[in-house]
């Protein structure tokens, strides 16, 4: 068992390596959220994921648009990541979705920039500028349908700087 420890520490390394940029470490910037269902959530705010991504694609581009959604209630967001301004649209790295409506528990915040925010965010992390993994023993961000509440498989949970977003899909 000691071995498999070993290489898994030795590809937890390897991995950390991903978009690293010298002398900038991601993990200084990690806060704990208190989730919804009061859980702690461990998570890096979007604004520091964005200038890790500056900082490591400095001519790089964030697409970002948001359009009524369906049901004419919410917003929905969708953001690229590009390595380059002037890549061609189909050439980003990672993209993301994400819906906003109007919320009693944040009613000053603005649906159509919750919803670009945890876009970003979670292209952001696709893209490798997030917590892939445990930092600190915490348990990193949950991605894909990892992410959903147990209690209502439509909601996610999503960072966005200083607050908690709640994105149903």
């Amino acid at each position: 068992m000691e071995t498999n420890t070993k290489s898994r520490d030795a590809m937890l390394d390897k991995i950390s390596q991903i978009n690293a940029v010298e002398g900038f470490d991601p993990s200084a910037f990690v806060e704990e959220y208190e989730g919804f269902d009061g859980k702690p959530i461990t998570g890096i705010p979007v604004a520091v994921q964005e200038a890790w991504f500056r900082l490591k694609y400095p001519e790089g581009r964030i697409a970002v648009n948001a359009e009524i959604g369906p049901n004419k209630d919410s917003i929905v967001a969708h953001a690229r990541i590009y390595k380059h301004y002037a890549d061609p649209d189909g050439s980003y790295l990672a993209e993301a979705s994400a819906s906003r409506s109007y919320s009693e528990k944040a009613p000053n915040a603005s649906p159509r920039e919750w919803a670009q925010t945890a876009a970003i965010g979670i292209a952001l992390r696709h893209a490798g500028f997030g917590l892939q993994f445990k930092v600190a023993g915490e348990p990193a961000l949950p991605s894909g349908n990892d992410a959903r509440n147990g209690e209502n498989p439509h909601e996610y949970r999503l960072f966005c700087p200083s607050i908690l977003l709640l994105i149903l899909d």
